[in-house]
C-alpha cells in the first residue's frame, strides 16, 4: 500500500496497526515496487516500527540475474525447480537489533523484528521482471515460499 501522497491510509488507522503490534499482533509489509521508499513508508507513522530504514523512491535494485533466496546458511527449499528467486529487490538498509530470516545474493530479502508483545517483519522482493527460467522460478510461484510465509506467520517469535 503505498502511503504517499498524503498517505492512502490516515494515520489514525495507522497508529490502530502500531497499537495491534504492540499488543501481541504480527505486521508483515510486502515490499511491491510501490511500497517503503516510493510508498513514502519513511514518512509515515509506521516508519517507527519498521526493521528497515525505508529508503528513498528509488531504492529498488535489481541483479543481475535471478538469485536463489537463502534461509540461514542453506537455500530456502528441497527441489532445486522450487528453489524461489528474486531478480528485483528494495536495497534499503537493516536496522540495528533486527533479524535478517533470509537473504539473496548476500542481500536482505526478509526482515522482522520484536515490537512489544508483537512482531513487525518486511519482505523485500519485489513482485516483477521477466528473465526467469523453469529452473529459476521467481519466489511468488515458489511452493516453497509460499509455505515458508505461512509457517512465519503462524510462528511464536
Amino acid at each position: 500500500m503505498p502511503l504517499s501522497p498524503g498517505e492512502c491510509l490516515p494515520s489514525p488507522l495507522l497508529r490502530q496497526f502500531i497499537n495491534a503490534v504492540t499488543n501481541g499482533a504480527k505486521l508483515t509489509i510486502l515490499g511491491g515496487v510501490f511500497s517503503l521508499g516510493k510508498g513514502g513508508y519513511g514518512e509515515s507513522v509506521l516508519n517507527a516500527i519498521l526493521p528497515v530504514e525505508p529508503g528513498t523512491p528509488w531504492q529498488v535494485k535489481r541483479f543481475p540475474s535471478p538469485q536463489p533466496v537463502r534461509l540461514g546458511v542453506g537455500s530456502l527449499g528441497g527441489a532445486a525447480q522450487d528453489v524461489p528467486h528474486v531478480l528485483w529487490y528494495h536495497g534499503v538498509e537493516v536496522r540495528e537489533g533486527a533479524t535478517v530470516d533470509m537473504t539473496a545474493a548476500g542481500k536482505p530479502m526478509f526482515v522482522s523484528w520484536p515490537i512489544g508483545k508483537g512482531s513487525v517483519s518486511v519482505s523485500l522482493p519485489c513482485p516483477t521482471g521477466k528473465d526467469w527460467s523453469k529452473d529459476q522460478p521467481p519466489f511468488w510461484q515458489s511452493r516453497t515460499w509460499r509455505e515458508w510465509m505461512v509457517r512465519k506467520a503462524l510462528s511464536a517469535d
